[in-house]
């Protein structure tokens, strides 16, 4: 929320110059909005919860997340 994870993203902000790939799919640049809402393992982790607790889940930021919850 604060971006404050070191994703690749965050790490180039603070001039951190590496090569950016998600370390969970491989497949796209390592963002907090990949990490926690598009990669394929963050969409399974919350169906699964969600499925856990018996409610829909659907949000795509984090105040989104924190309205459902």
């Amino acid at each position: 929320m604060h971006e404050k994870v070191p994703t690749d993203e965050n790490l180039k902000n603070r001039s951190c110059i590496i090569p950016s790939m998600c370390s969970l799919c491989c497949a796209n640049d390592e963002s907090s909005m990949h990490l926690f809402f598009q990669c394929p393992y963050a969409v399974r982790l919350w169906s699964w919860f969600a499925c856990a607790i018996n409610k829909v889940l659907q949000f795509s930021s984090i105040e989104d997340m924190l309205e459902a919850l």
